[in-house]
Order: C-alpha cells, then sequence, then structure tokens
C-alpha cells in the first residue's frame, strides 16, 4: 500500500506516473493544499483519494484514521506499506520497494520530528495485527517517534 499526502506534490502539480509501489495507491488532500478535483482527474488508476477537512494532529493520527477506514482493503494487500509526507522530486520515486526488508520499520523524520516517510515490509504490513495496533492507537496522544518505537517493539523478530 502506498499511501502519499498532498506534501508529496510541488504546489499545484502531480507528478506522473504516480510513484511505483505495490497494491493500493491513497492519496490523502490535506488542507489547504493547492490541488484541485482536476488534478485527481489525472492520475487516474485505482487511486483511494481521501479528502482531510481539518489539518492532522501529527502523521500518527493520520495514519490511525487512514487503516481504520481502510481495514477491509489490507486484508486483500499483501505487499509492504509506504507512507510519504514529503516531496518527491523529480523522479516521483521515494524508494525501490524491493530494498525493504519484509521486517522493517524504517522511519525518516522532518527538522521538526514529524514522520515524513514510513516503510513497513511485508510481513509487518500484511500481518493480521497491524490494523489492531492502529486502533489502539487512534485518539490516544502518540507523537510520531512513538508510534515508530511501538511499531519496532511490536514487530521485532529475532533470527532463531
Amino acid at each position: 500500500m502506498l499511501i502519499l499526502t498532498t506534501n508529496t506534490f510541488e504546489a499545484g502539480s502531480m507528478p506522473l506516473p504516480l510513484p511505483s509501489w505495490p497494491g493500493l495507491h491513497v492519496l490523502i488532500v490535506l488542507p489547504g493544499s493547492d490541488c484541485g478535483r482536476h488534478d485527481f482527474d489525472s492520475l487516474g488508476g485505482d487511486l483511494v483519494i481521501v479528502e482531510w477537512l481539518q489539518e492532522p494532529e501529527n502523521a500518527t493520527a493520520l495514519l490511525c484514521d487512514v487503516v481504520g477506514w481502510l481495514k477491509g482493503r489490507l486484508d486483500e494487500d499483501e505487499g509492504p506499506l509506504l507512507y510519504v509526507d514529503r516531496p518527491l522530486g523529480k523522479t516521483g520515486d521515494p524508494n525501490d520497494p524491493v530494498q525493504v526488508p519484509s521486517g522493517a520499520v524504517d522511519a525518516k523524520f522532518g527538522p521538526d520530528g514529524s514522520l515524513t516517510q514510513l516503510a513497513l515490509g511485508e510481513l509487518i504490513a500484511a500481518s493480521p495485527l497491524l490494523p489492531d495496533v492502529f486502533q489502539k492507537l487512534n485518539g490516544r496522544a502518540v507523537s510520531d517517534t512513538q508510534l515508530t518505537k511501538v511499531l519496532k517493539e511490536i514487530f521485532r523478530w529475532e533470527d532463531a
């Protein structure tokens, strides 16, 4: 699953094509973005568009809501999960999906401590526990750094 916010696009422009990533693609339209309905029409494909009516508290709150709303679709999606809330650049490709280890929780943060990218390997993203983790965190005052610590602690596989 690929979850992009409108912060991934330069003001008023949508990159074509969308980043190459397996599974469902979700675009979160944040308040105040310069994207119009005509921009979304040009994206085409199997894209779920979610319009946010107020600024989310942080990426954790946003991800908790999105995962909750798409819980049924997560059961069908067996690939890795990538959340991006930063400009993608000219290539539009944030990462190569084969480079995300199956048990990885890889997070990148902005200078203010906000989550700008989160990659979950397919073992974690396809786990039936993942929606439950987000459900338990939903509505709680959890920072983005706390979210990544929780995910790393819960989904920790050690070589036997």
